[in-house]
C-alpha cells in the first residue's frame, strides 16, 4: 500500500453537531434511543451480570452479554486508530492532549451514530470509554501483508509455540481484565486455500511446509503423512505424484512437485487440515489459558477462503465464527449454510459499501451510486443479517477516509474530519433498529429462560 497523502483534520464536527446539521437541513430526526446499560447492552433483555463480556442464548437468539448483564448485538466501526495519525502519516501518532481530544471525538461520534463498540483497531486511549475488540496476529499469512512480510510458519516446531505464547501473552496482559473488552480476534484474512494462495503468493502453506529442510518439524510431519497414506507402495505414490520414492519419502525433493495434480491437490487439502489442527491446537488453548473466560472470535476469514478441514479444526477453539465479505448484500445462502454446519454464532468482522467521488473514483469496496444508496444498502444488510438469530455482530469499515494505493478506504468522516451526514444519519437509524429488535424480543417472549450458556450448543 502506498504511503497515504498528508492531510490535516480541520473541521472536527462532533456527533452532537451532526444531529444539529441534520435538523438544519429539515431531515427527519432519528428515532430516540432506548435506555442502555453502561456498556450499551439492553436493559430489558438481561441475564446474569458476570463483570465481563460473554456469549449466551436467549431462546434461539444468540447474543453477547455485557458485564452488567444486558443482551448486546455488536455494532462497531473499525480502524479508528488512523484518526490519531499525525497529518495522515501511519508511522506517527499524536500524543498527550491531542490524542485525548481525538479519542473523545471518536467515542462521541460512534455513540451519536448508534454504534456500541469501536470494533478492532481502536486506539488504546478509547478503551476505557467504549467496548472494543482486541486482535493478535498469530500467523504472518494475512492477505493484507506485503510480499516481504507475508509468511507461513512451521507450526509444528517448538519455536513457533514459544513465539506465539509470547505474542498472545503480550496482547492479553494489556486487555484481558478490561471490562470493555468484547473478545479477541486472531489473524485477519489468513490465506488458507492452496490454489488461491498460489495465485496470489506463488506458494501455499502445504508447499511451504513440505519444502522446508529435511530436519524441520513440519517437513517431518509431512513425510509421516505420506508414509501413513502410501506406506511402502512406491508405485501408487509415483502414479499419484510423479515422483520416485524408492529411497523413502524423506529423501524426496518436493520442489519439483506439481501441486495441481489431482491426487496431490486432494492430499494437500487433507494435510492442510493437519496444519490447521496443529495451529489452532496451539493458539486456542494458549488464548484460553492466558485470557480465561474471554470470548474467542477466531480468525477473520474471507468468505471465499475457508476450506472445510480448516473450519473443522478451528471449531473446538472458537466461540464465534467471524467472516468478511465483499458483496454489498448479506450473503445469506453461504452464511446460513456455515451456521447450519457449525452451530456457531456468526459475526461480520469487516464490511463496507462506498460510492465514487470526483477525487476518488475507485474505492476498496463495491460501489453504489451515491451517499443515499450507501445508507440504504447499510440498512438492508443489517435488517437481513440481524433477522437471523445466530447473527451477533457487524463491524463496519471504516471511521475516516484513508487512501489505499490508488483507491480510497472511504469512511464516515472525510479526510478533513467532516462527516458524511447522510450516511451517518442512515447508520444511526439502522443501528437503533437493531437495538430495538433485541428489546422487542424481551417484550414478545417474557417467559423464556433468561439465558443459556452459548457453549452448551453442539457444534454440528
Amino acid at each position: 500500500m502506498r504511503t497515504p497523502t498528508r492531510h490535516r483534520p480541520t473541521a472536527l464536527l462532533s456527533g452532537a453537531l451532526l444531529l444539529g446539521a441534520i435538523a438544519a437541513r429539515g431531515e427527519a430526526a432519528p428515532p430516540p434511543e432506548a435506555p442502555r446499560d453502561r456498556f450499551g447492552g439492553s436493559t430489558v433483555l438481561t441475564a446474569e451480570a458476570t463483570g465481563a463480556f460473554r456469549l449466551a442464548r436467549f431462546g434461539d437468539r444468540h447474543a453477547f452479554v455485557t458485564p452488567d448483564g444486558g443482551a448486546f448485538l455488536a455494532l462497531g466501526l473499525n480502524h479508528t486508530h488512523v484518526f490519531l495519525e499525525e497529518d495522515g502519516a501511519p508511522s506517527r501518532h499524536v500524543r498527550g492532549a491531542e490524542a485525548s481530544r481525538r479519542s473523545a471525538r471518536i467515542v462521541s461520534d460512534l455513540r451519536a451514530w448508534g454504534f456500541n463498540n469501536s470494533g478492532y483497531g481502536a486506539p488504546p486511549e478509547t478503551w476505557a470509554r467504549m467496548p472494543f475488540i482486541d486482535q493478535m496476529t498469530t500467523s504472518g499469512c494475512s492477505r493484507w501483508r506485503s510480499r516481504k512480510a507475508f509468511k507461513y510458519e512451521d507450526v509444528f516446531s517448538p519455536e513457533y509455540e514459544r513465539n506465539v505464547r509470547r505474542l498472545i501473552e503480550a496482547v492479553t496482559t494489556l486487555t484481558k481484565d478490561d471490562p470493555n473488552l468484547i473478545g479477541y480476534f486472531w489473524t485477519a484474512n489468513p490465506e488458507w486455500t492452496p490454489a488461491l494462495a498460489r495465485r496470489r503468493r506463488g506458494t501455499d502453506w502445504v508447499t511451504t511446509v513440505r519444502t522446508l529442510p529435511p530436519d524441520a518439524p513440519g517437513r517431518k510431519a509431512y513425510v509421516r503423512f505420506l508414509e501413513e497414506r502410501y506406506g511402502e507402495d512406491a508405485s501408487r505414490f509415483r502414479e499419484a505424484y510423479g515422483l520416485d520414492a524408492r529411497d523413502g519419502f524423506a529423501a524426496l525433493d518436493f520442489t519439483t512437485l506439481d501441486p495441481e495434480r489431482p491426487a496431490v491437490a486432494a492430499d494437500d487439502l487433507d494435510f492442510l487440515g493437519r496444519i490447521a489442527e496443529r495451529y489452532y491446537g496451539v493458539i486456542g488453548p494458549l488464548t484460553r489459558e492466558l485470557a480465561p473466560g474471554r470470548p474467542i472470535l477466531g480468525e477473520r476469514y474471507a468468505l471465499r477462503d475457508l476450506p472445510r478441514p480448516v473450519l473443522e479444526a478451528a471449531l473446538p477453539h472458537i466461540d464465534v465464527l467471524s467472516l468478511q465479505q465483499i458483496a454489498i448484500e448479506f450473503e445469506a445462502e453461504a452464511i446460513d449454510a456455515l451456521h447450519e454446519a457449525t452451530g456457531k454464532p456468526i459475526l461480520i468482522a469487516d464490511h463496507g459499501v462506498a460510492y465514487p467521488t470526483e477525487d476518488h473514483p475507485r474505492t476498496v469496496w463495491e460501489d453504489v451510486e451515491d451517499a443515499a444508496a450507501v445508507g440504504r444498502a447499510y440498512r438492508r444488510f443489517l435488517d437481513d443479517a440481524f433477522s437471523r438469530p445466530y447473527f451477533v455482530g457487524y463491524l463496519r469499515c471504516q471511521y475516516v477516509d484513508r487512501p489505499a494505493g490508488d483507491r480510497l478506504r472511504q469512511g464516515v468522516l472525510r479526510a478533513d474530519g467532516t462527516p458524511r451526514t447522510e450516511i451517518a444519519a442512515a447508520m444511526r437509524d439502522a443501528n437503533l433498529a437493531v437495538a430495538a429488535r433485541l428489546d422487542a424480543r424481551a417484550a414478545a417472549r417474557p417467559d423464556e429462560p433468561a439465558d443459556e450458556p452459548a457453549d452448551e450448543e453442539e457444534d454440528g
